[in-house]
């Protein structure tokens, strides 16, 4: 490795010695080496500042976490720029958390937490914890995470352990009423049962149960912090509650559970923080999180616990003005909120860059005008998490560089990134453009990609949302870029992405050229589409999925995905049956295709040119299911 940095051990402060150990082998740094810029660390200021002083790099930190971020600020820029560089940043926010979502079937493995903590720590992100949901170890509970890749006590606490070296806390981010259909699915938990995804409240079975789970999900961390949950209760109190206790109101329902998990809190000492979204939509008139027009009276404000931070989640606007107005309604309810939002990983096969900048970047804007001090940037991985999650490296440097700056600045994050991931940002966003057709006029980033490729060659069940637009240019000119870029050191991700917009090159349109070649009796056209269009695309599918597999492998436990797995299975078997179909009627076996005949329907009502994609890939691939749309 080339050395064009080195450090005197004896001179390291003691907190830095054993994360510097870790990033000797990730940035071109010596320990005790003869050669290159010496960096001297020092603990001093209220922030980080960089120093070209006699020859010698001086990187003044005030906690563990910023003294790396400095060592990633270095190694971003020349050494002619380290000469005489005066660099001096100070975080805007005291708390910066990455949430990658540990429950839609991908488990990072030990590999990847690694390489993610090294990275953070570089890009001076000082908070992390998993989302689960069930994900995670609870003694005596087999059931719970049951061939689902469960993080076991003893990971977690290998984790914690390495996360502390590089001044990165971590905490559990568990579910205490909610989202559990994954275990209320067996027999065994019918007991704490509400409905298919909720816990039963006022039960006390239900509050062993949350007792238990929440000693076990705090046991591997140093931190006495703990994310609760608590979100997106839809059906709260109408399942086994109703009968039990007639029609509450769900306000008063949530309530009284969270008074009842706060009690286990403060017994175990614990500083919780939980999602403040069914607060909102239980005073909405419309249900609606967003919703400020709702009263809080004091009656109401006294019932919410004042020593539970909430967590205001975000992921659709684009206006400061409305990030201001939410935040306002949580200061009414009596506390500053953590802001929580997501970088457009969720139904999508590569994160959705710049409708996650500016999503992003008016948050923050004000979070700094409103004095909000904690972020918990989510990760989620919704419908199987399809998504390479790596690529969101370059949307965690912008945000971290926000926090930092004060302001968004992608070129500024351009340069820093490649000081601690060794990527580059424009190559990594062509990838993110793939949903971004010309014609979209979509306010939040469309689900296109996904939703074409996973769309039924002879259903066409999405082609009407396209609105006569041709894509097949589109994704061409997407694959045509990362090709270019594949070869670069850093870009070995991008394969995945190419892959799947060469394949929709030709796949995207395909159902309207069938259906037009069918309509106008072209059965040249239709035995070019069987003999040749089809079975290529099908060759290309499978090279995918080996890539898409590998990734998948590399990234993740093994467990989920069985998931994708069938996924690609299916896409390929209904190619196959498309040829099929098509022979038959070219070959009179059949006079007409039936799924050719029926008229095609728009599913979603929208606007022209405003595409109404899916964030479930059942929805792209048959009529006989439908639901969740976007």
């Amino acid at each position: 490795m080339t050395e064009r940095f080195k450090v005197k051990e004896s001179d390291v402060p003691s907190e830095l010695k054993a994360g510097l150990k870790e990033l000797a082998g990730i940035v071109p740094l010596v320990i005790n080496g003869k050669k290159g810029i010496e960096i001297i660390f020092r603990k001093k200021g209220d922030g980080i500042t960089l120093t070209g002083k006699d020859g010698k790099l001086l990187i003044d930190y005030k906690e563990i976490n910023d003294a790396f971020r400095g060592l990633g600020l270095a190694n971003a820029r020349s050494d002619k720029e380290l000469k005489n560089i005066k660099l001096s940043e100070k975080r805007r926010m005291e708390k910066t958390f990455v949430m990658p979502d540990a429950s839609r079937n991908a488990v990072l493995n030990e590999k990847s937490v690694c390489e993610w903590f090294r990275f953070m720590a570089l890009a001076g992100i000082n908070g992390f914890m998993f989302y689960t949901e069930e994900t995670y170890e609870v003694p005596g509970e087999k059931m719970f995470g049951y061939m689902r890749g469960k993080l076991t006590i003893k990971e977690l606490k290998e984790y914690d352990d390495y996360a502390a070296k590089f001044g990165i806390e971590m905490i559990p981010c568990i579910q205490a009423l909610a989202h559990m259909q994954r275990i209320l699915q067996y027999d065994c938990y019918n007991k704490i049962k509400d409905t298919t995804s909720v816990m039963l409240c006022e039960s006390e079975e239900t509050l062993k149960f949350i007792e238990k789970i929440i000693a076990a999900a705090v046991k591997p961390f140093r931190s006495k912090r703990i994310h609760i949950g608590m979100d997106e209760a839809w059906d709260l109190g109408r399942g086994t509650y109703l009968t039990k206790h007639g029609n509450v109101p769900p306000f008063e329902i949530m309530t009284k559970h969270l008074n009842s998990v706060m009690a286990i809190i403060r017994k175990l000492g614990l500083r919780p923080m939980m999602w403040s979204d069914m607060f909102f939509r239980a005073l909405s008139a419309t249900h609606g999180y967003y919703d400020t027009s709702i009263t809080i009276t004091k009656e109401m404000k006294k019932q919410i616990p004042q020593d539970v931070d909430l967590v205001y989640w975000d992921y659709y606007h684009t206006k400061t003005s409305d990030y201001n107005d939410m935040i306002d309604k949580h200061l009414e309810m009596g506390s500053t909120p953590i802001m929580a939002p997501g970088l457009q990983s969720w139904n999508r096969f590569w994160a959705g860059y710049q409708y996650a900048e500016d999503t992003v970047s008016a948050g923050l804007k004000s979070c700094f005008g409103k004095g909000v001090k904690e972020l918990v940037l989510t990760i989620w991985g919704d419908d199987g998490t399809e998504c390479d999650l790596f690529s969101t490296f370059p949307l965690l440097q912008f945000t971290s560089d926000m926090v930092f700056t004060g302001k968004a600045d992608p070129e500024y994050s351009k340069i820093n990134l490649k000081g601690s991931a060794g990527i580059d940002y424009d190559d990594w966003k062509i990838a993110g453009t793939m949903d971004n057709a010309p014609f979209i006029k979509n306010k939040n980033q469309p689900t296109l990609a996904k939703s074409l490729f996973w769309e039924d060659p002879l259903l066409g069940l999405w082609q009407p949302q396209l609105d006569g637009n041709r894509v097949n240019s589109h994704f061409k000119k997407v694959s045509t870029d990362l090709k270019k870029v594949l070869a670069k050191k850093g870009n070995e991700r991008l394969m995945m992405p190419y892959l799947l917009t060469d394949i929709l090159a030709d796949k995207a349109d395909l159902p309207t050229i069938i259906h037009e070649a069918y309509h106008k009796n072209d059965k040249k056209k239709l035995k070019e589409i069987a003999s040749k269009t089809i079975p290529m695309l099908v060759e290309k599918i499978r090279e995918l999925n080996v890539c898409h597999r590998g990734v998948w492998l590399d990234n993740n436990k093994p467990f989920g995905w069985e998931v994708l797995e069938r996924r690609y299975g299916g896409l390929i078997n209904v190619m196959e049956y498309a040829k099929f179909r098509l022979d038959s009627y070219l070959s009179g076996d059949i006079f007409k295709v039936e799924e050719l005949e029926e008229k095609k329907e728009k599913m979603v009502d929208l606007p022209r040119n405003v595409f109404g994609g899916t964030n479930s890939w059942r929805v792209s691939s048959t009529g006989q299911y439908f639901h969740q749309m976007l």
